[in-house]
């Protein structure tokens, strides 16, 4: 039997200061997740009752941004299971947080690829128990792009899709090559750190956006708006909203955490979830 490597142990260790996290398997990566389920579900266990099997439930996956974890959504879990009834589920994507981060792996299946994001966030709903659920996924930026591969690629998984500033073309996805160079060593990532906190008034225009000239136009070309209306008239029968969270910037569920959830719980909801 052979023995755990290093950094599955170093990252179990770390993590188990978290008595709510867990650690599964998935396609022969260990995985950090949390799972909330509604509180009546939860009495039910502590009282050693069976909780209500509801097949028609989805659900929920959330996935994270690109440098991001799962305690992004610390504020989300709970109350979606608690408003919706039912099961949450968030992950750590590979190389981010706690989950294992391979280095080798046999040709043609390198893990870090988009196809692979969208086969592995399907196989860890399926190790967890939900093979049999829909799934209504929420993403945000590049967490975005991997839910729209999911629809994709198995839309009678899916429930429904909230997109939280996606990054859904083809040229968001991640740095340029030069860009991964830099990121993938230590003497460019601290070049890169000092360069952006010490010569670049980052902080700044991150809580001053009126220090930006022309911050709301900077923004809102950004926003491409005939990309809803396509789908919107290519798909006349789909429920499909679209909201502006105002004064937020690429990561709403951190910087608007309750106007996300409300947002998010009101969708799912009007869905007859």
């Amino acid at each position: 039997m052979a023995l755990p490597s290093v950094q599955r142990v170093f990252l179990e260790s770390v993590a188990s200061t978290d008595p709510e996290g867990r650690f599964i398997e998935v396609n022969g990566i260990q995985t950090y997740y949390k799972k909330a389920i509604p509180q009546s579900h939860g009495q039910l266990l502590q009282n050693q009752q069976s909780i209500p099997n509801e097949p028609n439930k989805p659900v929920i996956l959330l996935l994270h941004h690109f440098l991001g974890n799962l305690y992004t959504w610390r504020h989300h879990m709970q109350p979606l299971a608690d408003n919706t009834g039912c099961h949450v589920i968030a992950y750590d994507r590979p190389t981010f947080g706690f989950t294992e981060r391979p280095t080798k792996w046999e040709e043609g299946r390198n893990p870090y690829t988009q196809e692979a994001s969208v086969e592995f966030a399907v196989q860890l709903v399926a190790n967890l128990g939900y093979e049999n659920r829909k799934i209504a996924l929420v993403g945000v930026s590049g967490g975005g792009s991997i839910i729209c591969g999911i629809a994709v690629k198995y839309p009678d998984l899916v429930h429904s899709l909230c997109l939280l500033a996606p990054s859904i073309r083809h040229e968001d996805q991640g740095p340029p090559p030069i860009g991964r160079h830099i990121l993938g060593s230590a003497p460019g990532r601290l070049f890169l750190k000092i360069a952006l906190y010490q010569y670049l008034p980052i902080t700044l225009f991150y809580h001053n956006t009126n220090s930006i000239p022309d911050w709301e136009t900077v923004i809102c070309s950004h926003i491409k708006m005939e990309v809803f209306d396509e789908i919107a008239s290519s798909c006349p029968n789909v429920k499909m909203e679209f909201k502006v969270i105002n004064e937020c910037g690429h990561l709403p569920q951190d910087e608007k955490p309750q106007e996300v959830l409300n947002s998010v719980i009101n969708f799912l909801l009007s869905l007859q979830i």
